[in-house]
C-alpha cells in the first residue's frame, strides 16, 4: 500500500476524533469535505466589545468545542472561534470553501491569517446590506485563501440577528460544494414550486366560488400559506434579507419574529372556522387567546427595545405551546363531530407541522444534534406534508359542505311537506268534529224522533197484519241510530290527542267485543307512543274502517290486531277466521281500498292481502320509520 495513501488515511482518523497534536485541521489529498468539531476553540462576547486585534492576542480564555456542529443554545451573545488549517494538499488550482451552515447572524467576520502574519478579512451579516454575502447562497460562505503546503491560523466572529448561535462549520473542495448547493436549491425551488402551486390552487378555488357556501376554507387557506411562504422567504432560503428588504434594518431585525406570529393568528382563524373550535373547545381557545395575547405583549415589548431576549427561543416557545394546543383543540373538535372525516387530516396536517417545529426546537436548543439535512429543514419538511393534509382534508370539506346543504334542503322541503300536511290534518280534523257533532247531535235526534214516532203508530197495529212490519222498521232504526252513535264517538276519541293510540284501540276494541258477535285479541309491541301524532292518528281510522268491515262483511267470529317492530319497520297485522274477500274485490278500485291506500300512502306506508275462503282475511301493514316521504307501492297476494 503506498505510503502517501496511509498517510491520508491517518490524518483523516486524525480530524475525524479531534486528537490531531496540533489541533490543526490538515486539508489533504482526496478529501473533499471537513466537518469542524472539536479542532474550534471558541470564547463568548457577551457585550460585542471584543476586537480582533484584542483576541488574537489572547491567549487564555478560550474553550475547546465539544462536539461537531456546536450549539450554544438560545443566546444574544457573540462568539469568537479559531482554529488552524494545514493545507497539504498539492493541488495548486483547488478552491477551498468554507460554510457556516446556519444564517440567521447579524455580523459573522472571518479572519485568515497566514505564516508571515498577513490578515485576510472578510465582512458578512444580515445587518450589511445587499452584500453581506461573499457567495449568493442561503448560508454564509466564504472563499479561503489558502495555499498548498501552507498552514493559516482562522479566526470566525459571529453576532447573532434572532437570539441563537449554531455552528456547524464545513470546509468543502470548490466543485464539491457547487454539486451539494445544486442538489439542495433544487430541493428548495421544488419547496417553493410546491408551496405557490398549493397557494394558487387555493386561491383560485376561493375566488371561482367566492359566492358558494363552504369555500370560505380555501380564502383562510391561501393567506395562511401566502404569509408561510414569505415566512419560509426569510427564514431558510434567506431570500428576502438578500433580495426583498436587504436595506431595511427593522425587517431584517423583526421579519422572522413577526411573520411567524401573523402565520400562526391565520393558522389559528383557519382551524377555529374549520373545526368550530368555539362551539367544541371554548376553554381551550381562552387560554390559546391569553397566550396570543402574552406573545403580542412581549413582541410589542421587544419592538421598543423595553426587553431584550433571545428572539429565536421566544418564536419556538410561544410556538410550540400554542401549537400545540391547537392540535389538541382540534383533535377534540373532530371527536366530537362524529362522522366529520374532513376533521381527521385538519388534525393530521396541524399534528405534521408541529412535528417539524418541535425538531426543530429540539435542535436550536441543544436538545437533538443539529447541522444535518433533517435537522436544519424539519419545519420544511413537515410543512410539506401539511399541505397535503390540508387538501386532502379541504376536498372533503367541500363534498361535506356540500351532502350538508343538500340534507339541509331536504330538512326544510321536509318541514314545509310537514306544516302543509298539518294544516291539512288539522283542517281535516275539524270536519271530523264538526261531522261528528252533525252525526251526533241532529242527525242521531232525528232518527230518536222517527223511532218515537213510528213506535206510537206501532201501538195503534199491535194485532193486526202490519205489526211484524213496524218491529222490523223499529230494528233498522235502533241499528241506524247505534251506528250513528258509533261513528259520532269513535271517528275521532276526545281522548286520543291526550291518552294515545294504543289505549284508544284497546278502549275500541273493548267496545266492540260487548256490542258485536266478533271477538277481538289485540296484541300491540310496536311502541306505538313513538309514532307522530298524525301517524298515530290515520292508524287509528284504518284500523277502525277495517274492524267496521270485518264486522259487516267477513262473518268472521274471531280476529286478531297485531304490531311489532322489524328493523326499522314498523308492521301491523289484523287477522280475521271470516268468509274471505272475493279476488275481484282486492283488485277492484273500491272506495274502501282506495280510502286505505289513500291513508297509508300519506304516511308513507304500504300494505298487503292476503284472502282465501278457508283462513279468512289477514291485511299487512308496514311503515319505514326513516323515511316520512309517502311510498306508493302497494301488494296483494293470492292463497
Amino acid at each position: 500500500m503506498p505510503f502517501r495513501f496511509v498517510y491520508a488515511i491517518i490524518l483523516l482518523s486524525m480530524v475525524m476524533w479531534g486528537h490531531c497534536a496540533w489541533c490543526q485541521v490538515s486539508l489533504i489529498n482526496g478529501i473533499n469535505k471537513y466537518t469542524l468539531g472539536r479542532e474550534v476553540f471558541y470564547v463568548e462576547d457577551a457585550k460585542h466589545s471584543l476586537t480582533f486585534k484584542e483576541v488574537y492576542k489572547q491567549e487564555k480564555g478560550f474553550s475547546q468545542v465539544s462536539s461537531i456542529n456546536a450549539n450554544f443554545g438560545f443566546t444574544n451573545s457573540s462568539y469568537w472561534f479559531k482554529w488552524s488549517v494545514l493545507n497539504t494538499s498539492e493541488d495548486v488550482f483547488k478552491n477551498w470553501l468554507l460554510e457556516v451552515g446556519y444564517s440567521a447572524y447579524a455580523e459573522v467576520d472571518l479572519y485568515v491569517i497566514n505564516r508571515q502574519g498577513k490578515v485576510v478579512h472578510q465582512a458578512a451579516g444580515d445587518w450589511r446590506g445587499s452584500h453581506s454575502r461573499p457567495l449568493s447562497y442561503h448560508n454564509y460562505v466564504f472563499g479561503l485563501p489558502i495555499l498548498p503546503s501552507q498552514s493559516y491560523e482562522i479566526y470566525l466572529r459571529v453576532r447573532p440577528l434572532a437570539g441563537q448561535v449554531l455552528i456547524p462549520l464545513t470546509i468543502w473542495e470548490g466543485n464539491t460544494f457547487t454539486k451539494y448547493a445544486e442538489v439542495y436549491n433544487l430541493f428548495w425551488g421544488i419547496y417553493m414550486g410546491m408551496m405557490l402551486i398549493v397557494l394558487l390552487y387555493h386561491a383560485i378555488l376561493w375566488f371561482v366560488n367566492r359566492k358558494s357556501v363552504g369555500y370560505v376554507g380555501y380564502l383562510y387557506l391561501a393567506l395562511y400559506l401566502v404569509l408561510y411562504l414569505i415566512f419560509e422567504l426569510t427564514r431558510g432560503s434567506c431570500i428576502g434579507v438578500r433580495y426583498f428588504w436587504p436595506e431595511n434594518r427593522w425587517m431584517v431585525n423583526n421579519g422572522f419574529l413577526t411573520l411567524f406570529l401573523i402565520m400562526l393568528l391565520l393558522f389559528y382563524a383557519f382551524y377555529g372556522i374549520m373545526l368550530n373550535l368555539s362551539r367544541y373547545t371554548p376553554k381551550l381557545m381562552k387560554v390559546i387567546n391569553v397566550l396570543f395575547i402574552v406573545w403580542i405583549g412581549v413582541v410589542l415589548s421587544i419592538y421598543g427595545g423595553w426587553i431584550e431576549i433571545s428572539k429565536n427561543a421566544l418564536t419556538l416557545i410561544f410556538g410550540a405551546l400554542v401549537g400545540g394546543l391547537i392540535i389538541v383543540a382540534s383533535y377534540v373538535s373532530w371527536r366530537a363531530q362524529k362522522g366529520y372525516k374532513p376533521g381527521l387530516y385538519y388534525f393530521l396536517a396541524a399534528t405534521m407541522l408541529y412535528s417539524g417545529g418541535l425538531v426543530l426546537l429540539l435542535t436550536r436548543s441543544g436538545l437533538l444534534p443539529s447541522g444535518s439535512f433533517y435537522a436544519m429543514n424539519s419545519l420544511n419538511l413537515g410543512s410539506l406534508m401539511e399541505y397535503l393534509m390540508l387538501s386532502v382534508g379541504l376536498g372533503m370539506q367541500i363534498q361535506w359542505e356540500r351532502q350538508k346543504n343538500k340534507q339541509q334542503i331536504k330538512d326544510i322541503q321536509r318541514e314545509q311537506i310537514t306544516m302543509v300536511e298539518n294544516s291539512y290534518w288539522q283542517a281535516q280534523d275539524e270536519e271530523r268534529k264538526q261531522l261528528a257533532m252533525l252525526l251526533h247531535d241532529q242527525f242521531a235526534n232525528e232518527v230518536l224522533m222517527l223511532r218515537q214516532n213510528i213506535q206510537k203508530l206501532y201501538k195503534e197495529y199491535i194485532g193486526t197484519l202490519s205489526e211484524e212490519r213496524f218491529k222490523d222498521a223499529l230494528s233498522i232504526i235502533k241499528n241506524i241510530l247505534e251506528g250513528i252513535r258509533t261513528i259520532a264517538h269513535h271517528y275521532r276519541p276526545p281522548q286520543f290527542e291526550e291518552k294515545g293510540l294504543k289505549w284508544v284501540l284497546e278502549e275500541l276494541l273493548q267496545r266492540l267485543n260487548s256490542s258485536t258477535n266478533v271477538h277481538f285479541l289485540m296484541h300491540l309491541g310496536g311502541k306505538e307512543e313513538e309514532l307522530v301524532p298524525r301517524v298515530q292518528e290515520q292508524l287509528y281510522y284504518i284500523i277502525f274502517e277495517i274492524t267496521s268491515n270485518i264486522i259487516k262483511h267477513a262473518e268472521a267470529t274471531e280476529a286478531a290486531l297485531i304490531s311489532y317492530r322489524e328493523s326499522n319497520f314498523y308492521v301491523l297485522q289484523i287477522r280475521d277466521n271470516g268468509k274471505g274477500i272475493p279476488q275481484n274485490i282486492i283488485h277492484s278500485t273500491g272506495q274502501g281500498l282506495q280510502n286505505l291506500r289513500r291513508r297509508l300512502e300519506s304516511i308513507g306506508g304500504i300494505y298487503e292481502v292476503v284472502s282465501s275462503q278457508d283462513s279468512g282475511t289477514a291485511i299487512l301493514i308496514k311503515m319505514n320509520l326513516l323515511h316520512s316521504y309517502p311510498q306508493d307501492h302497494i301488494y296483494t297476494q293470492k292463497k
